[in-house]
């Protein structure tokens, strides 16, 4: 039982949850390639360079807080059921949010935020670590909303980035 507690602690904290960070930032680099509009796509480019220098603001006001990385393969956080309620709250209701703002030149604030809180989640799950319960809890309950949003409302992400 031991060994199977291993393979998910590690399986979960060491590989699931920081992809998912990574996905963030990835995310927003699709956004940019399935924009067609040139002006979108300068908005979307230029959005989510701004988020990567956000993060240099982020990781360099935390500098302080630094810690080396503990990787532990014994489960240490416990989440946050407020953090994960509200973040599935908005995970359920972010696609109405995101359609009229990826057809608008919006879009750049969108890959701004996905690229920044992507690459800020994903440094201080590793180097900060004191908010990790939270970040935990925040990934689990967007990615929860959003499938919960496509189970009741499949067309909803249907032609999400379509000009």
């Amino acid at each position: 039982m031991q060994h199977a507690a291993i393979i998910v602690t590690v399986t979960l904290y060491w590989i699931i949850f920081p992809l998912s960070m990574i996905s963030l930032i990835v995310f927003g680099r699709v956004i940019i390639h399935r924009t067609i509009s040139q002006e979108k796509k300068t908005s979307a480019s230029a959005g989510w360079w701004a988020g990567l220098v956000l993060s240099v603001f982020f990781i360099t006001n935390n500098i302080s807080s630094l810690a080396s990385p503990h990787i532990s393969i014994v489960p240490t956080q416990k989440l946050s059921l407020i953090t994960g309620i509200c973040t599935a709250i908005l995970g359920s209701t972010i696609v109405w949010v995101l359609k009229p703002l990826i057809q608008n030149r919006a879009v750049g604030v969108i890959t701004l935020l996905l690229s920044a809180s992507g690459l800020c989640s994903l440094f201080s799950y590793f180097y900060i670590q004191n908010m990790n319960h939270f970040l935990l809890s925040g990934i689990l309950g967007l990615a929860f909303g959003l499938l919960l949003h496509l189970a009741f409302f499949p067309n909803n992400f249907h032609g999400l980035f379509q000009e």
